[in-house]
């Protein structure tokens, strides 16, 4: 009795695999888009904020950050997005 040699899948998904598209380029012209209330937040208080922790790596001062912006009450968030005019 002969052997098969055809090859059988090794498993559904390779059988199925479809090829990901190639991402379309990004115009380097185009606007960019406009910073959010935290990141304007962060900007301008990460001097203070380093100021407070001046042995705070980078990856502290972003924790630092967010637990600050964290704090701020929802009157407080809405006062920074007002004056910002984010909508």
């Amino acid at each position: 009795m002969p052997k098969d040699t055809s090859k059988a899948p090794k498993s559904p998904t390779e059988e199925g695999k479809k090829k990901k598209g190639t991402k379309a380029k990004k115009d380097p012209d185009a606007p960019k888009k406009p910073l959010s209330a935290f990141m304007i937040y962060s900007k301008e208080n990460r001097q203070r904020i380093k100021e407070e922790n001046p042995s705070a790596t980078f990856g502290e001062m972003g924790k630092l950050i967010g637990n600050a912006w964290k704090e701020l009450g929802e009157d407080d968030k809405a006062v920074i997005i007002l004056n910002l005019g984010i909508s």
